[in-house]
């Protein structure tokens, strides 16, 4: 699982790596990856929300999130992509919860 922190400059810093993208292209969609505010836009960037997976960010975000579908709502997820608008949204869903557990503000596909 990797787990990508938002905030700035920090997730600028990460996007800038291409140690990051690197790894993020490598591990693909096989992996459960997580991203918080600001950070769907290094999963973007690496190429993993193409094609129109449906993704959320800090709303501030939402237009660098290059062929996702942008979703406002808190968490989003998307087969094993989780994105969260910022921290205090990460708390639920936990991974093995299935979508009838989740609360009404998440968004889920799988």
């Amino acid at each position: 699982m990797i787990v990508l922190p938002g905030g700035q400059p920090g997730t600028d810093n990460l996007n800038n790596d291409p140690a990051s993208t690197g790894c993020l292209q490598i591990s693909g969609v096989r992996q459960a990856d997580r991203a918080i505010c600001a950070a769907p836009i290094i999963l973007a960037a690496a190429g993993l929300l193409s094609s129109g997976r449906r993704a959320t960010s800090y709303p501030s975000y939402s237009t660098k999130l290059d062929g996702a579908m942008y979703e406002d709502r808190t968490v989003v997820l998307t087969g094993n992509i989780m994105t969260s608008q910022g921290p205090g949204t990460t708390i639920a869903p936990l991974p093995w919860q299935s979508s009838a557990g989740c609360p009404a503000s998440m968004s889920t596909t799988r």
